[in-house]
């Protein structure tokens, strides 16, 4: 690929997240596609609604995507910049991991 930063970059990424098994298949496809030298988490989801009327299901899947996934990539990928000596992981949240509305609740929980 050609790219027209002055740097080599793949896009790995989709909605694998929900499953475990698929987030393990993301992260090995990362590191067999390249050395990943950096890593951006940048999955959410949210709910807006009230916390109380929130199932169990969906406060496992906000958890999953917004948590869960991304610390399961970064334990796949983070030995392999140790062991270079370099790398960067981002995690990108949002405005809402600081504040937050009474139906925003889990998201906030979960950023």
């Amino acid at each position: 690929m050609t790219s027209p930063y002055p740097f080599e970059y793949r896009w790995v990424g989709g909605s694998q997240y929900l499953d475990p098994d698929d987030v393990v298949k993301l992260g090995k496809e990362a590191l067999r596609l390249c050395n990943v030298n950096v890593l951006i988490n940048n999955a959410g989801v949210s709910s807006r609604a009230d916390f109380l009327e929130t199932s169990a299901g969906v406060d496992q899947m906000m958890m999953q995507v917004n948590f869960l996934a991304g610390a399961a990539l970064a334990k796949m990928i983070v030995p392999g910049m140790v062991e270079r000596g370099s790398g960067c992981v981002l995690w990108i949240s949002s405005v809402q991991g600081f504040c937050t509305y009474r139906k925003w609740l889990q998201w906030k929980m979960t950023e």
